[in-house]
Formats: structure tokens, sequence, C-alpha cells
């Protein structure tokens, strides 16, 4: 149902109970929650193609670890490129992921290695997810979750401890796209 539709079909049902005070309310309250999930939708989906999304990704990857010491070796533990689910449902919509693993450094300096890459993406303006996900630098296995803006691509870093009682682990970044429209195929040529 359109949004024009939704709007005269909630202001119909309130015109007949007599009360236009609260017609006019309820015309304002849906009038304000059809923008609102129309703004949430365009946020999540990006004019962007799979090349273009995965250039991003690995300039923020690059973005957190070029000052890093010591240098980590990146190796790429995961790329995808699959479907995105909004909070709409299943689209036509894929998204992009890559997650490294920063290699060549002792297990002691993960927990480190993660703040580096959350102090390089803060002084780069990148703003955190929410008030909680700034790392618990009292805890080991200390983890950020960001997002850039206005591109709004999601950041993570993470140790993930492997001797709990030294704190060593193994840090990884992973940065995810935001929705983009699936590419479409092109139909084919008649013979």
């Amino acid at each position: 149902m359109g949004h024009g539709r939704a709007m005269a079909r909630a202001q119909a049902h309130f015109e007949d109970s007599g009360r236009p005070l609260l017609r006019s309310a309820v015309a304002w309250v849906t009038l304000l929650a059809l923008t609102a999930m129309t703004a949430a939708c365009a946020r999540k989906t990006a004019d962007l193609t799979e090349q273009q999304a995965r250039m991003r990704a690995e300039e923020i990857v690059q973005q957190a670890v070029a000052g890093m010491s010591p240098k980590p070796a990146l190796r790429q533990h995961h790329y995808s490129s699959s479907g995105c689910t909004t909070e709409f449902g299943t689209a036509e919509l894929d998204q992009v992921s890559v997650d490294y693993r920063l290699e060549g450094v002792p297990p002691s300096a993960a927990r480190d290695l993660v703040r580096q890459a959350r102090d390089a993406w803060v002084a780069l303006g990148y703003k955190f997810q929410s008030k909680d996900s700034d790392g618990d630098w009292s805890d080991p296995a200390a983890a950020v979750f960001m997002h850039t803006r206005p591109d709004d691509f999601s950041l993570s870093a993470q140790n993930s401890i492997t001797d709990r009682s030294t704190g060593d682990g193994i840090a990884y970044i992973t940065v995810r796209s935001p929705c983009y429209p699936k590419p479409t195929e092109s139909p084919s040529p008649s013979p």
C-alpha cells in the first residue's frame, strides 16, 4: 500500500469519529512514521557496485593499519558479497563483507592493535555504533564497533583470545558495506 493511501485511510477512519483534533494528531503521527520509515530505508541502502563497495572496505582496513606498531601483515580471513537483509526483510540487495586477521605480531600485541585501529578510525571522524561500542579496555577480548559517515560502512576490530591467562590473542578487522542494489542481468539478445 502506498504512503498516501495509508495516510488517507487513517484520516478517513477518524473523520467518521467527528474528532478533528484527534484526526489531525493521527495524520501527523502517520506522516512522521512514514517519513521515518522512508529515511531508515534510504539510510540502509547505497548507490554502489560490488567493486566500489569492496574498494571502500579495503580502504577502511588500510586506514586502520597504516600507523600500527608493531606493523601487522594482513591475511584475508573472509570475503563475501551476498544478499543483504534490511530491517524490512530480504530485498534485492547485496552487501560486501571483508575480514582480515592481523598476523606477524606477538600475540600479546593483539589487544593494542585493536585500540590502534579504534584510534585511527576516531581520528578520521568515524562514529561508534552505540554508546557501548567502544571497547571495554579492562577486558583482554576488547572489541570496538564503529561506522563511517556519510557512507555508513560498519567497522569492527576485535581481539580473539588464545590464552586467557596472559590476554594473548589474534586481532581481526571486519568491514561491512551498506546494502546496495544487486546488479541486473542484461536480457539475452534475440537470435
